[in-house]
């Protein structure tokens, strides 16, 4: 598992398996694509990814931060 903050563009947790998610959002964050992003999957009833990165805000003015469930809809049922 790869663990909270061991790389500079984003932080958070994925599973090995899934670790190829962070590589994806990394390279969207360097290449100014995205100004920030956040990342949550469920898979078979276990969080398999939760990261995120950048800025919450177009100013870059504000940090990005985790994902809320909340935000995002309803909790899926594992």
């Amino acid at each position: 598992m790869t663990q909270w903050g061991d790389h500079m563009t984003t932080q958070g947790f994925t599973t090995d398996k899934f670790a190829a998610v962070r590589d994806v959002l990394d390279g969207q964050l360097a290449s100014g694509a995205d100004v920030g992003a956040s990342v949550a999957v469920h898979h078979r009833g276990e969080v398999v990814v939760d990261i995120w990165g950048g800025w919450a805000d177009e100013a870059r003015t504000v940090r990005g931060s985790p994902t809320r469930w909340s935000t995002c809809g309803p909790r899926p049922k594992p």
